[in-house]
């Protein structure tokens, strides 16, 4: 539609009418001029404090934009049905002083709904946290489980240089805690709320357990175990650098029809596209057998697989990192380092807050709108310490 700049536009739908000549130029510089239709400057601050962006927003250069894309492109109403209301990553303006006409008003709403008003998720490997404050709700977590380490041998150590920068970047959890003594038990009560009377680290044949888990609350098609190095999908006995200790889907009968599928090997090209992933690095990855420069090097090449997939890219994942225990088999603490990280979790965030394994489970429950399974109910969640929903 070609229009010109003293013609009377009338639309029969909906869309209110729109007078041109209301926006002519010299109306719109005499107002830019004078501070008129404009806002106080809006002030955002930025990974806590760190850097502060001012900018004045003016309602006349939103109409200004308007008005030029009408006249090069043809003004049209939406679409019937069509919402006036942006879409959760689009930012707003809104004018709060000065005589706003509502054809002004509908020329926004326009713009609102636009594509070209919405701009894409600014996530990258160098800056994967504190971008989204209002991304969409979460529904896709994963962790990385890594071996044997408690917070005082990572926090600060040059030789977790990949890790500690993602504690600078994303979420940590300072006062985080493993629950027990070896590993197995503390795999078990991550996923099931309790340790089900586990104390060893005896193989899947000794541990037949029907409680209710994490899996089977997910069910078929909504979960996957990504173990580095397994022979084949379930594997119940050690075989070279796995361990299904570290596995504990291959302890619950009630997910074994679904172990198959869902419970396979790591791949050089991994999908995150479950609900729930599980990653177990081998015995080389998660430090057990290595120094922690080995698995942090592990992490750093892994890490960014999950930061450049699609689920992540569109703000809808959360990566937890996490250790199963700390390396004194005597110590009760069992003081651990835990890493969030997400595109809404503030850069550096730092919560003090008390949580375990069984914080975890609940966190994760409660993202995927689970109930919650034993004792994740008395656990702290770790939602709102990290902006998780």
């Amino acid at each position: 539609m070609t229009i010109h700049p003293k013609v009377r536009v009338r639309n029969r739908s909906s869309w209110p009418r729109l007078r041109i000549q209301q926006f002519r130029h010299q109306s719109l510089s005499s107002h830019r001029r004078h501070g008129r239709w404009g806002e106080r400057p809006a002030e955002m601050t930025v990974n806590g404090g760190s850097d502060k962006v001012r900018s004045r927003v003016m309602t006349s250069a939103v109409i200004a934009v308007a008005v030029s894309i009408c006249l090069t492109t043809g003004c049209q109403a939406p679409s019937a049905g069509t919402s006036a209301q942006p879409s959760p990553t689009t930012p707003t303006v809104s004018a709060s002083t000065g005589a706003t006409t509502s054809s002004a008003n509908a020329v926004a709403a326009s713009l609102a709904t636009s594509p070209i008003a919405v701009s894409p998720l600014a996530i990258t490997t160098t800056r994967p946290c504190g971008v989204a404050s209002s991304a969409p709700r979460i529904d896709h977590v994963v962790w990385i489980i890594m071996e044997n380490h408690g917070r005082g041998q990572i926090v600060n150590n040059t030789q977790a240089a990949y890790f500690n920068s993602l504690r600078k970047k994303c979420g940590y959890a300072s006062n985080a805690h493993a629950i027990t003594h070896p590993s197995l038990p503390n795999y078990i009560a991550m996923t099931s709320g309790g340790t089900q009377g586990v104390t060893d680290d005896a193989n899947p044949a000794a541990h037949r357990l029907s409680a209710a888990n994490l899996f089977s609350q997910l069910g078929s098609g909504r979960w996957r175990t990504l173990a580095e190095s397994m022979p084949s999908a379930c594997y119940t006995s050690n075989s070279g650098t796995y361990v299904p200790r570290h596995n504990p889907a291959t302890y619950f009968t009630n997910v074994a029809s679904q172990c198959a599928t869902q419970n396979i090997r790591l791949t050089a090209t991994p999908s995150f596209s479950a609900p729930f992933t599980l990653i177990v690095p081998d015995q080389r990855s998660n430090t057990h057998d290595t120094s922690i420069a080995y698995g942090d090097q592990w992490l750093a090449r892994f890490v960014p697989k999950v930061i450049n997939s699609a689920q992540y890219q569109s703000g809808r994942t959360v990566l937890f990192i996490t250790y199963d225990e700390d390396e004194n088999a005597g110590n009760t603490s069992n003081p651990i380092a835990t890493l969030v990280i997400s595109p809404r979790t503030p850069a550096g965030r730092v919560s003090t807050s008390y949580f375990t394994h069984y914080s975890l489970l609940r966190t994760t429950e409660e993202l995927l709108g689970l109930p919650l399974l034993g004792k994740a109910r008395a656990a702290y969640s770790m939602k709102g310490s990290f902006r998780l929903g």
